[in-house]
């Protein structure tokens, strides 16, 4: 399933995806090896050397979510205890920064006039989005702002490095008068970071009608990503979960109760058919 170079099938339709499982990848054969991996590869390096120990002398799993969970909420769970890790340089006072800006959208969730606050001051596209449930899970349910996945202090971007995101985070909190206006800023300095220039788009629905995208693309077209997620988005649907939620009750550090089990669910309907297909099945 490595796009237009794979010819094991013609293209990316739900029912040319049911052979696309960690099990499919497991079954190599050959002469002794070490596997290496970090998170989803790094699961099928410690499973491969438990499966077929004869072909792996030794794994090193990083990072390996090896016990899947449909309901993931300890994901998000460890984004905030890493923002208060002054190894990486996080600090107590950059998560409570984060966690009450979203606290605050939370409560400006609550009316239309402060959904129109918040649609303005993000630069949101389209007519009042955040009328819709399922925009406001994708969007505050999943940080306002980008958070560090693969830490490293040599990047220069507030995304990939949490000292770096803590500490502009605590100048801007110092300019400005609110947790949320921090947040609000640091959102724009991303952005100016990616390069974007226009609104953010945070249209859930049309999002997932680019995961519809069946046809083969090479690696190098601009659809090389819907591609990718449509394949990842159905091995999470089909066998993994992990659903990384934010629920009420959790140490998410994002507004809360948005972005829960039903959510991702509901996707899986929607891109390919699964709850329907448990029926049948």
């Amino acid at each position: 399933y490595g796009g237009m170079d794979f010819d094991g099938v013609p293209d990316f339709s739900t029912p040319n995806l049911r052979y696309l499982s960690s099990r499919q990848a497991l079954a190599v054969e050959g002469s002794p090896w070490v596997a290496f991996g970090g998170s989803y590869s790094g699961a099928l390096a410690a499973w491969v050397r438990q499966l077929y120990p004869e072909a792996f002398a030794a794994a090193v799993a990083s990072s390996a979510p090896v016990e899947a969970q449909l309901n993931f909420q300890g994901y998000f769970n460890v984004v905030a205890s890493t923002l208060t890790a002054s190894s990486v340089g996080g600090s107590p006072a950059c998560l409570a920064t984060i966690l009450n800006g979203h606290q605050e959208a939370a409560r400006r969730l609550g009316s239309s006039e402060g959904r129109r606050f918040l649609e303005q001051q993000f630069h949101l596209c389209g007519k009042n989005p955040l009328e819709v449930r399922k925009n406001v899970a994708g969007w505050a349910g999943m940080g306002l702002v980008t958070t560090t996945q693969y830490n490293s202090n040599r990047c220069s971007s507030t995304s990939c490095n949490v000292g770096l995101l803590c500490s502009t985070l605590a100048r801007l909190r110092a300019e400005t008068s609110s947790d949320l206006e921090a947040v609000i800023r640091l959102h724009h300095l991303q952005e100016a970071e990616v390069g974007a220039t226009e609104c953010a788009d945070v249209s859930w629905d049309a999002w997932l009608d680019t995961l519809k995208l069946t046809e083969k693309v090479n690696t190098s077209s601009p659809l090389a990503d819907s591609q990718f997620y449509r394949i990842w988005e159905y091995q999470v649907c089909t066998e993994w979960g992990n659903f990384m939620t934010c629920q009420e009750g959790s140490n998410c550090p994002w507004t809360k109760g948005f972005n829960d089990l039903g959510f991702w669910l509901d996707m899986c309907e929607t891109l390919f058919g699964i709850l329907s297909r448990m029926g049948q099945e």
